[in-house]
């Protein structure tokens, strides 16, 4: 009986599949080294990336499998939750924990209806954004009491809100957003993927709402419900009592 040779020069080795990452999306250098140091921490083998952007964001993940992101939805390039929605298309397997300096009682409901995985805000300490990164790297949803209180509380109330903001689309209350922070109808197309008409129409619906005539008075409503604040707060991370940093925004 003849030995049969293999040629295994000839056969070819397929290259091995990339490493699922942990991706942190934030535009400030400190807070990013502040959760890539809790990552590294947490899951020292895993791999870790940063971006600034969503538009950087939306190109990485078209290329990388990501096994979770830790998204704060107020980048350079705008503000939406609906990217967390377009973030789950892309990868449905993807954890997504919105970090976020954004009162959660007025965008976490908001941004959990978009298929976030969890909310928390930035001030909250380094073992509650501990135990909110470990339950959504899990496969679990997570809120805090606060929020959940909040949440159930609310589902008890009477159907009409004491929040005026409450009455809007998410859409709605993404172009608000938009415009109390300064972006023009165009601007705010740019962002949302949508046309300069659609905002326009948007924002007629807004005002008649809100019952507010411009935007300073749609600004004026938004600070008095924590729905706006200054975008141009700089970042802080200050330490807390147990010894470790906690990510704040001044």
């Amino acid at each position: 009986m003849k030995n049969i040779i293999l040629n295994t020069e000839a056969v070819a080795t397929p290259a091995p599949l990339p490493l699922p990452c942990h991706l942190v999306v934030e535009d400030h250098p400190l807070v990013s080294a502040f959760f890539e140091g809790l990552l590294q921490n947490l899951y020292p083998d895993n791999r870790r990336a940063v971006c600034c952007t969503m538009e950087e964001t939306f190109a990485f993940v078209k290329k990388n499998p990501v096994s979770m992101i830790i998204l704060d939805i107020n980048l350079p390039d705008g503000m939406s939750l609906s990217w967390i929605d377009t973030l789950k298309r892309m990868q449905p397997d993807m954890a997504i924990l919105v970090v976020s300096a954004e009162d959660e009682a007025i965008f976490g409901p908001r941004a959990l209806q978009m298929r976030a995985d969890g909310y928390i805000n930035k001030k909250a300490s380094v073992e509650d954004i501990t135990l909110a990164i470990r339950t959504v790297q899990r496969g679990r949803k997570y809120v805090s009491p606060e929020l959940l209180e909040n949440m159930i509380s609310k589902s008890n109330q009477q159907p009409v809100p004491d929040n005026p903001f409450e009455k809007l689309t998410n859409r709605e209350f993404e172009i608000a957003v938009l415009l109390m922070k300064g972006y023009t109808a165009v601007e705010s197309g740019r962002v949302l993927s949508v046309q300069r008409s659609t905002i326009s129409t948007h924002k007629i619906k807004i005002m008649d709402k809100l019952g507010v005539e411009d935007l300073n008075e749609l600004k004026t409503l938004g600070v008095r419900y924590n729905v706006y604040n200054n975008p141009d707060a700089p970042p802080m991370l200050t330490v807390n009592k147990g010894g470790g940093f906690n990510a704040r925004i001044a």
